[in-house]
């Protein structure tokens, strides 16, 4: 659906004259040519008519971030059930188990990936390197309980995971501190809450799983 003409005047053409009249005022007091301005300038346009889209599109990805984040539960929950609750020993160790096991390790890597993602946007440089530090032994420590045989006590390697878990949430956590962008921590209270309730959720399904699959 078209903006009425008054909507289209208010929210595009009124910015672009008053953006251009900016730059024809800068241009003539700094004797800078027109065209190479508009040039370097040009993207400016844009986001000032797309401002409400991008507002929109953004809304749109934070709802959709938050909807596949709890989904991203439902494996956790159903293996942990299955391997509780299911009679068939073989089933468990020879199929529930490593889909569960498997899984885990995934989601702990991509956490991992987004832990380096999200620290590029702090401003404290050493704690920035020290959380990459953090993200990368994550990965190796997962990576090495996942491959070695000698890790083979369940036990063990639940409260391996949960460790990881732990130590990755809390490491999200301090980023909070490097977020300059009022409307950037907001966003990421809204984020961390999820994480908090998600790192939960996957903790007791460890929990179950340690817990309920020894015999």
């Amino acid at each position: 659906m078209l903006p009425s003409n008054d909507l289209m005047v208010k929210s595009i053409i009124l910015p672009h004259l008053g953006f251009l009249r900016c730059v024809n005022q800068y241009a003539g007091s700094h004797s800078i040519d027109h065209g190479i301005l508009a040039t370097k300038f040009c993207v400016y346009p844009k986001l000032v008519f797309m401002g409400n889209t991008y507002r929109m599109t953004d809304k749109s990805k934070h709802h959709l971030a938050i909807v596949l984040g709890y989904a991203g539960l439902a494996p956790f929950v159903l293996l942990s059930a299955f391997l509780v609750f299911s009679a068939n020993k073989e089933l468990n160790s020879e199929f529930l188990l490593p889909l569960f096991e498997h899984y885990s390790a995934l989601i702990l890597v991509f956490l991992c990936g987004s832990l380096w993602a999200e620290t590029l946007i702090g401003k404290s440089l050493g704690s920035g390197k020290t959380l990459l530090i953090i993200a990368n032994l994550v990965m190796i420590i997962v990576w090495l309980v996942s491959a070695l045989p000698v890790f083979t006590d369940l036990t063990v390697r639940m409260a391996i995971y949960s460790s990881m878990y732990v130590a990755l949430v809390i490491s999200e956590n301090r980023l909070r501190n490097f977020v300059d962008d009022s409307s950037l921590i907001d966003g990421y209270q809204t984020y961390q809450k999820m994480r908090w309730r998600l790192s939960m959720v996957v903790l007791a399904c460890h929990l179950a799983v340690a817990s309920f699959t020894q015999g």
